[in-house]
């Protein structure tokens, strides 16, 4: 994996985790049908060096694809009253 690579999916993560503070997971999860359960397995996967970043970095990984809507779920919780 190069370099490059390998600092956007950090600095990806990190803003993740960022925005997990601010989403309501039971709710996400449901709107989601239950992707943020398996994006979490999967961050700590990550965390806990037992998943690669390479496998991050496919397409149809669903870690990867919930930190990419995380923004939009935050959005909503944040605006919704």
């Amino acid at each position: 994996m190069k370099y490059c690579t390998a600092f956007t999916l950090i600095r990806k993560l990190d803003e993740f985790k960022e925005n997990l503070k601010d989403i309501d997971i039971s709710e996400a999860d449901k709107k989601r049908n239950g992707a943020y359960s398996v994006a979490l397995e999967q961050l700590e996967a990550v965390l806990d060096s037992r998943m690669d970043m390479e496998e991050i970095a496919h397409p149809d990984n669903v870690l990867r694809n919930i930190m990419m809507l995380a923004h939009l779920d935050k959005t909503d919780a944040t605006t919704k009253k």
